[in-house]
């Protein structure tokens, strides 16, 4: 909000990107529509949003979930066997 009020931003921004890596390489993909819808309707002109994500490095391995339940280190043993001979 103080970008848009006390910058002056409401009345010309136009496009927006939105970054992060690691775990807010995740959270860039999470919020990316919340934060397009948030700062659309405050928005004062009609000239639209582009939003972009950009999330860099945003991988975690290893977690069961309930669609999933499995080992994802089994790949990487053997991705390392097949690369040793």
């Amino acid at each position: 909000d103080v970008v848009l009020d006390t910058w002056g931003f409401k009345d010309t921004l136009e496009e927006i990107i939105v970054s992060g890596c690691s775990a807010g390489g995740l959270a860039t993909y999470l919020n990316v529509d919340h934060i397009h819808q948030y700062v659309s309707a405050r928005l004062t002109h009609t000239n639209g949003l582009k939003t972009r994500a950009f999330g860099n490095a945003g991988w975690f391995m290893d977690t069961n979930s309930l669609t999933w339940d499995g080992d994802a280190w089994s790949g990487v043993r053997i991705l390392n066997i097949l690369l040793t001979f």
